[in-house]
This record gives C-alpha cells, structure tokens and sequence, in this order.
C-alpha cells in the first residue's frame, strides 16, 4: 500500500508539473537570476504616497537574492535576506503562460503573480501589482524588480 502511495504521489506531481508554462517567452526565463534593481511607488491606507528606486548590491540590500528557474520549478538558491533562509533552495512549481508568472514563491499580501518582460536576453523585470486589502484596509503598491542572468 505504502508503495502504490508513493507511486501515486509521484504520478501527480509529473502531472501538475509537466505543463506548467507555455509562451514564446518560456525558454527565456530559464536560467539564475540575480536581482540588481528595484522600483516600487503605492500609498497605504492613510493616503501617504511613496515611490522609490534602488540599486541592489549583495553586500548591503536585504532584497538581493539569486532565484533559479527551470522548465518545472523556481527556488531561490541564495539571499541575503534571513526571513527567506528557510525556503532557501526549496523548489515551487510555477505557471507561466503568455507574460504571467504565478507561484507561490511569488506570493504576497494580494497576489503570486508577476508580468515578465524583457529588456535584452539577459535582463528581466518582474512587475507586481499588490494593490488590495490588506487588514481591512486599501492600499496601493506597485513594484518592478530587475534581473541579470547569472553565467
């Protein structure tokens, strides 16, 4: 019985992995990336409106980190940021279809979804929009995370 589970459990997970992302832009996203930007604006609940950019470098930022993507998983393979330690090299399913990634990996107050687009080859940005109600309130935030592959 214990095998046939076992056997099962892997059959399902090939199924929900196996066709997960379909779109011209799937190969591209394969690869390490290294963030090096981040722009982000919103206001909160009390109408205080903020924007703001920032280069990010390993020794300083705590949003630096280096995430892996393959045909089937995405994990974060190293970060400077200790709360993200524990799922540190875990691997996420994803889902990507036309310019929409969606993972758990991914998840925030309001969404686990980001737009990808591309700058050149070897430099993707990620927006979310993680505008919503967060504790019974509205608020606004929007961000632009930018990456460079890692070779």
């Amino acid at each position: 019985m214990k095998k046939t589970f076992i056997l099962l459990s892997f059959f399902f997970l090939l199924l929900t992995t196996s066709c997960n992302h379909s779109s011209d832009m799937a190969d591209m996203i394969i690869g390490d990336w290294e963030t090096i930007h981040i722009r982000e604006k919103g206001d909160d609940c009390n109408g205080y409106y903020f924007e703001d950019s920032y280069e990010i470098t390993p020794e300083v930022v705590e949003e630096w980190c280096i995430i892996s993507i393959n045909n089937s998983f995405m994990k974060i393979v190293e970060t400077n940021d200790e709360d993200v330690n524990d799922i540190a090299n875990f691997p996420f399913p994803y889902t990507f279809k036309g310019d929409q990634l969606t993972s758990l990996l991914l998840n925030s107050d309001n969404t686990s979804t980001v737009t990808v687009s591309f700058i050149d080859e070897d430099t993707m940005v990620f927006y979310m929009d993680d505008s919503g109600y967060t504790d019974g309130l509205y608020e606004t935030y929007e961000q632009w995370t930018t990456f460079r592959r890692v070779e």
